[in-house]
């Protein structure tokens, strides 16, 4: 039998974002990319790569209105 737990816990986290609205995205980066990303969560812009991502896309949406 597999890891039931994981799976659960999975599924149970995909049913809040969904709730939330959320939507769960898969991002490939580039070695630029990427190292800007670190460099980002390294000088305190977020505690998370995924929290850098979403202050950002949130930063520049702001910007661009």
């Amino acid at each position: 039998m597999g890891d039931v737990t994981r799976t659960a816990r999975a599924g149970a986290y995909l049913e809040r974002l969904d709730a939330a609205k959320g939507k769960r995205v898969v991002v490939d980066l580039d070695a630029g990319a990427r190292e800007a990303l670190e460099g980002l969560v390294a000088t305190g812009y977020a505690d998370t790569q995924s929290g850098a991502i979403r202050k950002a896309i949130l930063a520049a949406t702001k910007e661009n209105r």
